[in-house]
């Protein structure tokens, strides 16, 4: 097990997210931001991401980028899918990662969703640590 620091002193599991951001747009772009920390890196430990309500009738191409400041750093492209409810949308998409992803030293992290205007809901989801 790999295992990073705390201020205390005490080890913790690399795996353990102790931040975590959220956003929701209505028929527009979401942007979950977590801001920098002067001379310290962010780790994306997970991502996650859908939307709902599609109000267009052809499922739209929608992209999910993940930015260390102003640099693309891990990006998917995603369309719409049926959800449980028999609804248009492109529901959920997760991505646990196994060995987080770095940003930048004093970087601010972001996943941007893109492409949605076509529904009524998008929510964007990154959880982390910093060290």
């Amino acid at each position: 097990m790999s295992l990073r620091p705390e201020i205390s002193g005490a080890p913790v599991d690399n795996t353990v997210a102790d931040w975590s951001e959220s956003a929701t747009a209505t028929g527009a772009t979401a942007t979950a931001t977590h801001a920098l920390t002067a001379a310290k890196s962010h780790y994306i430990c997970g991502l996650a991401f859908s939307a709902q309500g599609q109000t267009s009738v052809e499922p739209e191409e929608m992209t999910a980028s993940l930015y260390s400041g102003s640099t693309v750093i891990w990006k998917v492209s995603f369309q719409a899918q049926v959800v449980d409810d028999n609804t248009p949308g492109s529901g959920p998409q997760f991505f646990s990662l196994t060995h987080p992803i770095k940003g930048g030293s004093g970087e601010l992290v972001k996943l941007v969703i893109e492409g949605a205007g076509g529904y009524t809901a998008v929510y964007a989801n990154i959880w982390g640590f910093t060290a």
